[in-house]
C-alpha cells in the first residue's frame, strides 16, 4: 500500500478534532479530570486500538502530533517542573504522559513505548520522518506564540500561570527541544 502523506493533508488533520479522536481510539484518554485538571496518560504500551481504523494515513499524522505532545510534557516538565507542565497542558487540552514506571521520559523513549514508531528501514518510517522533519517550523513558531503569551486557549487561569512561568525560559526550552528533535528517527 503506497501511503499519500502530505503537508496539507496533515495541516488539515492537525487543525481538526481528528487527534482527539486518535488518543481515544488508541490510549481511550478522554475529558479533562477532577474539574479542569489534565488529562492522563498512565501507560503509553497500553494501547486499545489504532489511532485511526482503516485510515492509516492518519495513524501516521497522529503519531508526529502525539511525539510534539510527548516532547512538550518532557521539555517543560525539564525546564519549569510539573506545575508549569500541568498548566500547559490544561490550557491545551493535551495530555499528560507517563512512560515506564510513572516517570517522565523524553519523547523518543514514548513514541517506542506507545508503538508508534516503525521498521528502521520500512516506507512507512521514511515517509513519516520525511513529513515530521517537514513539521518542525510549523510547531515550532505554534509552540513560540504559545509560549509568549496571547495565544487562545482552553483555561486563562492556567495559561497565564503558564506563560507566566516560562517568562525567560523559552530559550532553555528549546535546547532541550531541540536535542529531543535532532535526535528522533521514527524507527525502532
Amino acid at each position: 500500500m503506497d501511503l499519500e502523506l502530505s503537508y496539507e493533508n496533515f495541516l488539515q488533520y492537525y487543525r481538526s478534532q481528528e487527534f482527539e479522536k486518535g488518543l481515544q481510539n488508541y490510549f481511550g484518554v478522554g475529558g479533562s479530570k477532577n474539574g479542569g485538571g489534565c488529562r492522563i496518560i498512565f501507560n503509553v504500551d497500553r494501547h486499545i486500538s489504532e489511532p485511526h481504523s482503516n485510515e492509516h494515513e492518519k495513524s501516521l499524522y497522529f503519531a508526529i502530533i502525539f511525539y510534539y505532545v510527548s516532547l512538550c510534557n518532557y521539555a517543560i516538565f525539564e525546564v519549569a517542573g510539573k506545575d508549569t507542565m500541568i498548566n500547559f497542558l490544561m490550557s491545551t487540552n493535551w495530555p499528560m504522559v507517563y512512560g515506564e514506571n510513572m516517570a517522565y521520559k523524553s519523547p523518543n523513549s514514548v513514541l517506542k513505548t506507545a508503538d508508534l514508531v516503525y521498521e528502521k528501514d520500512s516506507t512507512n518510517c521514511k515517509k513519516t520522518y520525511a513529513l515530521f522533519r517537514e513539521t518542525i517550523p510549523l510547531m515550532k513558531e505554534e509552540l513560540n506564540n504559545f509560549f509568549k503569551g496571547g495565544a487562545d486557549n482552553l483555561n486563562q487561569a492556567a495559561y497565564n500561570e503558564f506563560v507566566k512561568a516560562m517568562d525567560g525560559k523559552i530559550e532553555k526550552f528549546w535546547e532541550i527541544a531541540d536535542k529531543e528533535i535532532e535526535s528522533f528517527t521514527f524507527h525502532k
